[in-house]
């Protein structure tokens, strides 16, 4: 990281540790002025007020100044240049890491030839302000390309005349790869430009992949900032605005590098291409099958296709790349053999997926690669490319056995990344994530229900045995079974926490529960209701309180709590509820003060809540390793802000009738329940951890093989340790397979390294038209 960005960290940091310092010290004067005053109960409530009117305050300041606040044009062009310099830099991070993953070299180790089959023109293309910004070139203005190789596609993307590029080939044949290598060559180029303005006249190119978007839903720039955001971080202006909203419109400051048209469904095609052409300022390079390229007629787009391997390009790889202790001669024959009337091998190794899918398969000891030039072992076409695609997880874990906790065999290794390809379905992005929905119903059924333990146990203290159980079994009962309904549901209803909507609901529910809670507590110390009674409480409350885990722990993204400055969907988080919570309290209980001071606390504290709740975005979610460990430290962020918020109204509530110890007593069993409930159920890594046990134990009992490995399981290391016993030893299953090349990962997402052979273990026949063939 730049030191830049460190200086801004210390700060943040030194920031962060005044504020603690001086709440922790308000807290601490708050307390000595309850237990030394001679009311208690009233020292406490105008305490709680004070700091809750302060909190309200500083929120409510907080959100006038950020929206009366004029922006200072030339304020806002550094911070676009400064975001723009941070993203190209961990850009560059991770796919020049990815790319040596990838073994992606310039030049490439495999020759791959391109031709142009439509070039730009510039009859009616739009004026100079809505075209993208154009990148400064170090020569006078070169025609436009129209056939090369893969190392001079960069210079067909930086062209004036060319706004957009459509690079397309059948499967296999590298167009993947030559996206990573225009990314990184541009990034290069950014870093070195020879403008007088500098970097800022060049793009900085991002790399997305194009199977989760739906462009009938969201527009390019919409879907692109979420999943920038997803990536790299959520990252606004001093306005609030997204900084890579900001960057794209301002006339493409942000390049898209979008793979895989074709993963798309086929019926999404037109409408994507149709997003991206309306994006007349935006750089854009797409990749594509030719039958998804014939609908990619994008305007004042130069399309280029992948030629196949020449024979002679081939036979160089294959001795080049070869190693030369084994058998190179071998090679050479094989290289011979495709000039021979033997059709097959010609056919099938002229792309780079199988020319390496060849050598990784025969350049092993006790291997003859002249095999492949057998007419009984491979009579056609299909046979060979199957069977090489069949080679990919054997190679993979063979020659390097894994060790230690998590030792798996190659036959264990294909069963679970069966499974795997068979649950994404006809996604090509695998979000551990929504592993957790093949059982929807079991993580908050189970939180749900070691909540409703604690608050039972809280129930026995209060009211005794008779009433606590009254109220607590049925409390038992119908929290868990609610809970899981209500995932289930929501799940299928693709619920979405993050729209106002639901939050507005959540929050209402929430407030309602408290301030029920609340109420009942006097009158289940004073047992004034028969056990009958208490029951229906119990059932009522469980009821209540397992819809809203149900629907805290439904999300679309690994969401992570962190602390942040409130914003608008803040208030319209917490302030219902607060209100309702207060106002419940205060009827039922026939305290018109006590609704007022509840009033106010509550919705006070519930905004300290809500400012730290999970934002919709993980703020290191670089890989799915990092976002799942940043999910997990969220998880307890936001449990325990919960907690001591909840401490603080019941001590207000309970110093009534209750003495300092018995109240904190009481405080820490209803901290405890409220941290397991909500923490837990706002966390996707909780879910899938407790999804993959679940599905591990139910497979082991039916005395199967585990239907789901132990997945991200890394608490002490990564897979990127050198010794592979230690990695082996700590990394998860999908870790591991990513270091053997068998998935990557692409934010804060996997994908199989080779679709065709996610299709190939998913049992789906391979969409191949006729130019494929």
């Amino acid at each position: 990281m730049s030191s830049d960005h460190w200086k801004r960290r210390t700060r943040q940091v030194r920031v962060a540790i005044l504020a603690a310092v001086l709440w922790l010290l308000v807290a601490a004067a708050g307390v000595v002025a309850i237990f030394v005053s001679g009311d208690t109960l009233t020292t406490a409530q105008a305490v709680s007020a004070c700091v809750a009117i302060a909190g309200l305050t500083i929120t409510v300041l907080a959100l006038v100044v950020r929206i009366v606040r004029k922006i200072d044009p030339e304020r806002l062009a550094r911070e676009l240049d400064a975001a723009a310099k941070n993203l190209a830099t961990n850009v560059r991070d991770r796919w020049s890491q990815e790319a040596a993953t990838r073994r992606i070299t310039n030049p490439a180790t495999i020759r791959v030839s391109w031709a142009a089959t439509a070039l730009p023109s510039n009859r009616a293309r739009p004026g100079r302000g809505a075209r993208p910004r154009e990148i400064p070139m170090s020569s006078p203005r070169p025609a436009v390309m129209n056939r090369g190789v893969v190392e001079q596609l960069h210079a067909l993307y930086v062209h004036p005349d060319v706004d957009k590029v459509v690079i397309t080939g059948k499967a296999g044949a590298g167009k993947t790869g030559a996206l990573i290598q225009i990314l990184l060559e541009a990034l290069d180029y950014r870093e070195n430009n020879p403008g007088a303005n500098g970097r800022s006249d060049v793009p900085v190119p991002v790399f997305l992949t194009l199977s989760d978007w739906d462009p009938t839903e969201k527009g390019l720039v919409e879907w692109a900032d979420a999943v920038l955001k997803r990536d790299y971080g959520s990252a606004t202006t001093s306005a609030g605005d997204s900084i890579y909203a900001e960057l794209l419109r301002d006339r493409g400051r942000i390049s898209l590098f979008l793979d895989g048209l074709e993963e798309m469904p086929p019926e999404l095609w037109d409408k994507a291409v149709e997003r991206i052409t309306v994006e007349t300022s935006l750089r854009v390079v797409l990749t594509a099958r030719p039958k998804a390229a014939r609908r990619a007629r994008i305007a004042f787009a130069a399309q280029v296709k992948l030629a196949p391997v020449k024979v002679t390009d081939a036979r160089d790889y294959f001795l080049t790349a070869c190693d030369e202790r084994l058998h190179p001669q071998l090679w050479k024959l094989l290289a011979e053999h495709l000039n021979s009337g033997n059709p097959v091998p010609a056919e099938v190794l002229q792309t780079p997926l199988m020319l390496s899918l060849a050598l990784s398969t025969y350049d092993r000891e006790g291997q003859d690669p002249t095999d492949l030039a057998d007419r009984a072992l491979f009579p056609d076409r299909k046979t060979m490319e199957q069977f090489l695609i069949d080679q990919i997880i054997p190679v993979a874990y063979g020659v390097e056995p894994s060790h230690g906790r998590h030792a798996i065999d190659i036959e264990t290794a294909t069963a679970y990344l069966r499974e795997l390809a068979t649950q994404m379905d006809d996604s090509r992005d695998l979000k551990w994530w929504t592993i957790r929905d093949a059982l929807a119903w079991f993580p908050p059924a189970v939180i749900g229900f070691l909540g409703a333990a604690v608050i039972t146990i809280i129930a026995i203290v209060l009211g005794g045995a008779a009433a606590g159980l009254a109220a607590g079994i049925p409390l038992m009962m119908a929290l868990p079974a609610i809970a899981g309904w209500t995932a289930s549901y929501a799940t299928r209803l693709e619920f979405d926490v993050n729209e106002p909507g639901p939050q507005v609901v959540i929050s209402l529910g929430t407030g309602l529960f408290i301030g029920i809670c609340f109420a009942v507590e006097s009158h289940l110390e004073m047992q004034r209701y028969s056990l009958g009674v208490f029951a229906a409480i119990g059932v009522t409350v469980g009821v209540l309180a397992g819809a809203l885990t149900g629907l805290l722990a439904v999300h679309g993204n690994p969401l992570v709590a962190r602390f942040r400055k409130p914003i608008g969907k803040d208030v319209v988080f917490a302030v219902p509820g607060g209100a309702l919570a207060g106002l419940t309290y205060g009827i039922l209980e026939s305290s018109w003060r006590g609704a007022a001071v509840g009033l106010i606390a509550i919705a006070g504290f519930m905004m300290g809540i809500a400012s730290a709740r999970p934002d919709e975005h993980p703020e290191q979610g670089a890989t799915p390793l990092s976002s799942f460990r940043a999910d997990s430290r969220g998880a307890v962020v936001l449990g325990i802000t919960i907690a001591v918020t909840l401490v603080t109204m019941f001590a207000v509530v309970l110093l009534e009738r209750h003495s300092v110890l018995e109240t904190l007593l009481i405080c820490a069993f209803a901290a405890i329940a409220a941290g397991a409930i909500v923490g837990p159920a706002g966390s996707q890594a909780c879910a899938f951890t407790l999804v993959t046990v679940a599905l591990r134990a139910a497979t082991r009992l039916r005395g199967q093989p585990a239907k789901l490995p132990w997945f991200l399981l890394s608490a002490r290391g990564s897979s990127a340790d050198d010794d592979p016993e230690k990695r082996d030893r700590l990394a998860g299953f999908l870790e591991d397979a990513r270091s053997r090349q068998i998935v990557r990962s692409a934010g804060a997402i996997y994908q199989f390294r080779h679709a065709r052979l996610q299709d190939r273990l998913s049992g789906r026949a391979e969409l191949l038209d006729e130019d494929d063939l």
